[in-house]
């Protein structure tokens, strides 16, 4: 009777190393592919933190040109936009603060002048010269930063 029995044992633990293989494979699997979805994450919220910047400098461009109140409110309300959904998206990048704290003062810093400007313009004022000033030069700043997200 005990002869008949020996197999169990090791089929029982043959199963058991099968059903460990295959669950290990699985968890091996699955956090590749979660850490290929997380990369592609980060990658899009990168490209997407370029395209705002992108879209700050050729709006400050515009703004710089526009002599039209309507255009410039329309204008500088896209370029506050932009540059708070830029702030957004690199809030949600796994990068510490200190790396982006450069960039996060300039976009806020676009984001109250356009405010600013988008305020002077509803009380009728219209862009002085050194306020086209200050624009040339945060589209230039803008354009360094657009640089260096290229690279």
């Amino acid at each position: 009777m005990d002869r008949k029995r020996w197999w169990i044992v090791p089929t029982v633990l043959g199963l058991a190393l099968v059903v460990a293989l295959v669950w290990g494979y699985n968890e091996y699997s699955t956090k590749n592919e979660l850490g290929v979805a997380l990369e592609n994450h980060y990658q899009r919220l990168f490209f997407d933190v370029k395209k705002h910047v992108e879209n700050v400098q050729v709006n400050l461009s515009k703004a710089m040109l526009s002599e039209s109140r309507d255009q410039n409110v329309l204008l500088l309300s896209q370029i506050m936009n932009e540059a708070y959904f830029a702030q957004d998206k690199l809030a949600q990048m796994p990068i510490t603060h200190a790396e982006t704290a450069k960039t996060e003062k300039f976009l806020n810093q676009v984001a109250d002048y356009s405010y600013y400007l988008i305020q002077n313009h509803l009380k009728g004022e219209p862009l002085t010269n050194k306020q086209r000033e200050t624009l040339a030069n945060l589209q230039g700043n803008s354009a360094i930063f657009n640089n260096e997200l290229a690279k």
